[in-house]
C-alpha cells in the first residue's frame, strides 16, 4: 500500500499565480455565467404577469445587449392604449410597484424593469408612446441589468471574493481541491 499527502491551501494561501489560475479556472469552468439567473426569470414572469403579457421567447446573450431579446405577446387591452390613458391606467395597475419597486419578487432587478414604467407614469405622458412601448423600454432595462450584473460577478474581485467566503480549497497549482 502507498500512502501520498497532498498539501491543500485556502484562496489566501494560495501565491499570485496559482490565484490568478484559480480565479480563471473558476471563471472558465462555471457552468452557469450568471448564477443569479433563475431569480432574474422570476422577476422578468412576474412582471409579464403583472402588465399582461406572455413571454414567448428570450435570450440573455451576457456579450451584448443587442443580441439579446425578450419576446411576448400582450394578453390583455394594454397593447390598445397610448398617451395620458397608458399613463393613467398604468398608474392604477402598477400603484403598489411605483411606490415598492421591489414588490415584484424583492429581488434589486425588480427595480430595474419597474424604473421606466415609474418614468413615464411621472413624466410627461407623450401620446405617440404606446404600451408596447413602454413595455419594450422595461424588457430592455432588464436585459442591460442583467448583462452588467453578470459582468459584475465575474470580475476577478468578485470570484475572489466567492472562493473566499465559500471557503474553497486548492491544490497548491491553483486547481480547486473537491
Amino acid at each position: 500500500m502507498k500512502t501520498i499527502t497532498t498539501n491543500i491551501y485556502t484562496f489566501n494561501e494560495l501565491n499570485k499565480e496559482a490565484q490568478s489560475k484559480a480565479i480563471e479556472n473558476w471563471r472558465n469552468n462555471e457552468e452557469d455565467y450568471y448564477p443569479l439567473w433563475s431569480d432574474a426569470e422570476k422577476t422578468m414572469k412576474a412582471f409579464a404577469r403583472e402588465v399582461g403579457i406572455d413571454i414567448v421567447d428570450y435570450s440573455i446573450d451576457y456579450d451584448s445587449t443587442s443580441r439579446s431579446y425578450i419576446k411576448y405577446d400582450f394578453c390583455s387591452d394594454l397593447e390598445l392604449l397610448n398617451g395620458k390613458i397608458l399613463a393613467k391606467e398604468l398608474r392604477v395597475l402598477m400603484s403598489d410597484y411605483i411606490t415598492d419597486p421591489f414588490k415584484l419578487t424583492g429581488y434589486f432587478l425588480d427595480q430595474e424593469i419597474m424604473r421606466p414604467i415609474q418614468d413615464y407614469c411621472t413624466g410627461i405622458a407623450d401620446i405617440n408612446t404606446h404600451a408596447s412601448d413602454v413595455i419594450d423600454m422595461c424588457l430592455d432595462a432588464f436585459i442591460k441589468a442583467v448583462i452588467d450584473d453578470a459582468e459584475s460577478l465575474n470580475t476577478d474581485e468578485a470570484i475572489k471574493e466567492t472562493l473566499e467566503v465559500n471557503e474553497y480549497e486548492f491544490y497548491e497549482n491553483g486547481n480547486i481541491y473537491y
